[in-house]
């Protein structure tokens, strides 16, 4: 069943709606079908928006062929620039490094990153937050679904939640990436793209040049085909509004410490 927050997301609206993803192409690759609805206002922000060390090579970059990982964060970036301003939304970045530059994040990045982050939306002011699913196949997207979850209880706005693509291949009849669906009354609507919107998805996703034989190499070499990437799930669940916070104000489940 599908719910009036996930429809109204994927048609011209007057919603404000923010899009809260790890990578620069992670919106694109599992939520395209939002991303490029007409409405109001988009804003599009980046998790890991950290600049890495210049002497230090992530894995993923090393395969994707940089020399080096400030190399890889600049290309990046740029390539992101590209798609948003092709799809003409706004964007942000927030300041976390991504766990292939670091072992473990301290308290003070964290508390770092949620100030960011509520100075951001705060004079974005969105209604709808979009963000990865806690059963994400990425720690970098599990630690922001969590960080979606914090924020749309503070700011008391609606979130909804995406499978990951390329991770999870579902099917119109059966979601696996987001089982089960969270929170009291969850609605899920599992869409495969009709073909004008997956030749949009199509030339968004070739945008991000340096990421795609690296995605072949770890997916397999249909990752960017239809039965992969031209089927997105957003699920909405009214108790994600209000997760139970701790003391320090974060959720039990939270890579945030007090």
């Amino acid at each position: 069943m599908s719910d009036p927050v996930v429809q109204a997301l994927l048609r011209q609206s007057t919603q404000r709606v923010a899009f809260l993803f790890a990578h620069p192409d992670d919106s694109v690759l599992s939520a395209t079908a939002a991303l490029v609805a007409r409405r109001s206002a988009t804003l599009d922000v980046i998790v890991c928006g950290a600049m890495p060390d210049a002497n230090t090579i992530g894995s993923w970059d090393a395969l994707c062929g940089f020399a080096s990982s400030t190399q890889a964060f600049s290309a990046r970036l740029a390539e992101h620039a590209r798609v948003c301003a092709t799809v003409g939304i706004a964007s942000a970045v927030l300041p976390l490094l991504d766990r292939q530059y670091v072992v473990e994040h301290t308290p003070a990045r964290w508390q770092d990153v949620l100030n960011e982050a509520e100075a951001v939306l705060g004079t974005f002011r969105p209604d709808v937050l979009v963000s990865h699913n806690i059963y994400s196949g990425h720690e970098d997207h599990r630690q922001t679904a969590i960080l979606a979850e914090t924020l749309a209880s503070r700011f008391r706005v609606h979130l909804v939640t995406v499978c990951d693509r390329p991770y999870f291949r579902c099917k119109v009849l059966r979601c696996y990436g987001g089982i089960p669906a969270r929170g009291s009354g969850a609605r899920r609507l599992t869409l495969s793209q009709t073909s004008k919107l997956w030749r949009t998805k199509e030339m968004l996703v070739s945008l991000y040049a340096s990421q795609q034989s690296a995605l072949a190499s770890a997916f397999g070499r249909d990752w960017n085909a239809h039965p992969v990437l031209g089927t997105e799930c957003f699920t909405y669940a009214e108790a994600l509004r209000t997760p139970k916070l701790n003391c320090a104000g974060f959720p039990a489940r939270r890579p945030f410490h007090a």
